[in-house]
């Protein structure tokens, strides 16, 4: 039977609680189902859990596949046979270098050479490509004698100081024609010469370029009968050049019938 004193210490200090009192609800305590430990209660809930994501999982993927069609359906990606580098995939067909290899009974001219210090002389070819060069090129008459690009080139670098000495020589009377490097001194004049000279020192004498030290520059010069390619190194490169626009590729050039570039190694 309880005393007072009991009695009295209830009253000043009263059980916990079942139910917030803030919001009246009811709490749930850990341990309320009764006969089952707290530790199965929560191994219970967390089965539960995971059989609902699985459940929406599954519902999630029939929906794409509903969606997607039948065909969008995952396929294992085909095996990749890794071979070493230098084989060929099939041992019956020619490697592409074989492929390339020049034919002495193929029509593809052969391909020459030739080491240069004037290799800059082809820098004037982005000049006489501009539109208003062309456009003298083209009223040129008969009677001024210079009909073909490579004779404009060669007297054009005349004006520049051209070492005649240097093989370039032999590759322009080649080009032209000519029998001997000598023959080129019996070229015609430039036509429109001082016109041509001013408009190359309106264009390029703000950069300082328009002298005989443009020409100098050691390069090897590969050739065919529709290409030129000038090799040389990077060190070389002149940023006044670059910024002039004269060692960028002139590419085809149809007045030379050719394909001209520079390649900086």
């Amino acid at each position: 039977m309880p005393t007072s004193e009991s009695a009295e210490a209830a009253a000043h200090h009263p059980a916990p609680s079942d139910t917030n009192q803030a919001t009246g609800y009811r709490l749930l305590q850990p341990d309320a189902v009764p006969g089952q430990p707290r530790q199965k209660q929560a191994e219970g809930v967390d089965q539960e859990q995971a059989t609902a994501r699985r459940e929406k999982d599954d519902a999630l993927t029939t929906e794409v596949q509903r969606a997607t069609g039948p065909e969008a359906a995952w396929e294992p990606a085909p095996s990749v046979t890794v071979r070493p580098l230098g084989t060929s995939l099939d041992s019956s067909r020619p490697r592409a270098s074989e492929r390339l290899r020049p034919d002495t009974h193929s029509a593809v001219p052969p391909l020459e050479n030739f080491v240069t210090t004037q290799g800059g002389l082809f820098f004037l070819l982005n000049f006489l490509k501009r539109e208003e060069v062309q456009l003298r090129i083209q009223q040129a008459s008969p009677e001024e004698g210079l009909t073909s690009g490579w004779g404009w080139l060669y007297r054009l670098g005349k004006e520049l100081a051209l070492d005649e000495n240097d093989p370039i020589a032999g590759f322009l009377a080649l080009q032209m024609g000519l029998d001997h490097p000598e023959a080129l001194a019996n070229l015609p004049p430039l036509p429109a010469r001082e016109h041509l000279l001013n408009l190359a020192g309106q264009l390029y004498s703000r950069h300082g370029i328009w002298q005989p030290d443009l020409l100098r520059l050691n390069a090897r010069v590969h050739y065919t009968s529709s290409h030129v390619d000038l090799y040389a190194s990077l060190q070389s490169v002149r940023m006044p050049v670059r910024l002039a626009g004269l060692d960028l590729d002139p590419c085809w050039l149809p007045w030379l019938g050719r394909v001209v570039a520079f390649t900086y190694e």
